[in-house]
């Protein structure tokens, strides 16, 4: 699987990195594991008339995930965040709120 905080932390420090490409996106397809988790959460909103708050469109589109933004490390793998992507969420979604 893919190692998107060693990508970070390669591109980062200025080392090649290898199989990802310059961006290290994550691609959608490399989420899968989650679908689960997505379909489970679907049930959830649907029989108890909650809204769940989805989080992938803030970073995926077209087919890719980003993992960076303006220097900010958004993920330590594919399905966490980091604590800075944490921090980083956050401000979209009070942005959204306001």
């Amino acid at each position: 699987i893919f190692d998107v905080g060693l990508c970070l932390e390669r591109r980062a420090s200025g080392f090649v990195v290898a199989g990802a490409g310059d961006s290290c996106e994550i691609k959608s397809g490399d989420r899968k594991p989650q679908t689960t988790v997505r379909s489970l959460l679907d049930e959830v909103e649907a029989a108890g008339g909650i809204e769940v708050v989805r989080l992938e469109p803030l970073f995926c589109t077209s087919g890719t995930c980003k993992t960076m933004d303006r220097g900010i490390p958004l993920f330590r793998d594919p399905g966490h965040l980091s604590y800075a992507g944490s921090d980083w969420v956050a401000q979209k979604i009070v942005g959204r709120l306001r």
